[in-house]
């Protein structure tokens, strides 16, 4: 019986570390990662208002106003749009490089939630 539990720890820590390993190719290119298309223009307006100065609170009024003008214009990806707005590139171009790390934390919680 103590054997079988040695087994089993043995694969967890190979899942583990072929997972983690798995891992590396998405950091490194994610270091090259910039803001197209979507990620520009859902959150150029929440840019301009911290690009002048904006308080927390506008920031977070204009986001879930470029949803609700999404939601109005029927279109599905309303619900995303509060996040597109609120990308890390509003901040600055090199802010974006956190995005892919953000990504595989989600996917990553999302997982273990289920384990």
């Amino acid at each position: 019986m103590k054997r079988d539990k040695t087994i089993s720890y043995i694969v967890i820590i190979a899942v583990w570390l072929v997972t983690l390993a798995s891992l590396i190719p998405l950091m490194y290119c994610g270091l090259f990662d910039y803001a197209t298309g979507d990620d520009l223009g859902k959150s150029a307006k929440v840019h301009q208002i911290i690009i002048h100065g904006g308080t927390f609170f506008e920031v977070i009024k204009q986001a879930l106003a470029s949803a609700h003008e999404t939601y109005i214009n029927h279109e599905g990806t309303w619900a995303s749009n509060v996040i597109l707005a609120l990308q890390p590139s509003i901040w600055g171009e090199k802010f974006y490089i956190i995005t892919p790390f953000l990504g595989m934390l989600a996917l990553g919680i999302g997982a273990g939630f289920f384990l």
